[in-house]
């Protein structure tokens, strides 16, 4: 929807569908694909990676708040 107003957030959609990916998983463990829990199913660096995708859209959002 920011798209819509600043046509650069674009840029975050694919990150934002990687974000997805935790969103239910970790906070539900049943709907994990296996019977799992979520600390036995990511790897630090898929942490970082999520970490990193989610400053990036922080900062973006944080420019144009400030403008």
């Amino acid at each position: 929807m920011c798209s819509r107003y600043e046509e650069d957030f674009d840029n975050f959609v694919e990150g934002g569908m990687i974000l997805d990916r935790y969103y239910i998983p970790t906070r539900y463990p049943g709907a994990l694909a296996r019977p799992a829990v979520p600390y036995r199913s990511y790897l630090s660096k898929d942490a970082q990676e999520a970490i990193n995708i989610a400053a990036k859209i922080v900062e973006r959002v944080k420019r144009e708040i400030e403008k």
